[in-house]
């Protein structure tokens, strides 16, 4: 996974990946927010999550970065709701 979301904590601002000492974390441009979640490559450190090259660090820690289990739950929950809304009042609901 390569695209990234933009920052989850109000700003919306993109992402940038920082790679330092054979550590790869997420960062938003905007508001200066960082991931908890630091992977390393290369030598083994301790309390940090371990890869064996920096390509698969900078891939977990995007993928860490976007895994949003909360927005995804409520995403899926409003398909549903719309499916349901769609099929028993013969089509969309328009606002209004």
């Amino acid at each position: 996974m390569s695209q990234m979301k933009p920052c989850p904590f109000g700003c919306c601002s993109e992402p940038q990946i920082i790679d330092v000492k054979q550590s790869v974390f997420v960062r938003c441009t905007g508001c200066g927010t960082t991931s908890l979640f630091r992977c390393d490559y290369g030598p083994p450190k301790r309390n940090s999550a371990h890869y064996a090259s920096r390509e698969v660090a900078r891939s977990e820690a995007i993928e860490f970065w976007n895994h949003r289990p909360t927005e995804e739950r409520l995403e899926s929950r409003i398909r549903e709701l719309e499916t349901v809304l769609g099929a028993g009042i013969g089509g969309p609901v328009k606002a209004g």
